[in-house]
């Protein structure tokens, strides 16, 4: 078990370090409310949330052929996985901030719906938790 757990961490910690996106975008209402911040892999997502956090991976594949080619058939299925960590007992009253903020930003106009549109959205490489359990702050930096 402890073996299977140290492989996925392995797996789940390439997958981030390889992004050529390395930077965690905040949410500032163009997502779902769970997402505090999101980096954006080449293959998913990952959502920093206040209790933990969410890989959400799919197959390349079918993503670039609908990228690469306007007239491609959308296929019926894309496969794909969601692996969610929780913070175990932790403080539900965490504060998550930024430690250093990008000079460039995104801007997201998404539907229809003008109050999830959102401009001048700043990047970090590094997101502290604080306080997440009694004295411990937890940091995710991208390396």
């Amino acid at each position: 078990m402890n073996k299977k757990l140290l492989l996925l961490f392995l797996f789940v910690s390439n997958l981030v370090s390889s992004q050529s996106n390395k930077v965690f975008i905040e949410n500032k209402g163009q997502w779902d409310s769970r997402i505090e911040y999101n980096q954006i892999l080449s293959d998913g997502n990952l959502f920093l949330e206040k209790d933990g956090f969410t890989y959400s991976l799919f197959e390349k594949f079918y993503i670039r052929l609908l990228h690469d080619d306007k007239n491609a058939t959308v296929p019926s299925v894309i496969k794909s996985h969601a692996v969610k960590t929780k913070f175990l007992n932790a403080n539900k009253d965490v504060v998550i901030q930024k430690l250093d903020t990008s000079s460039f930003y995104y801007n997201y106009f998404i539907g229809d719906n003008k109050s999830k549109w959102q401009s001048e959205v700043r990047s970090t490489s590094k997101v502290a938790y604080r306080e997440l359990y009694p004295s411990i702050d937890h940091c995710t930096t991208i390396c």
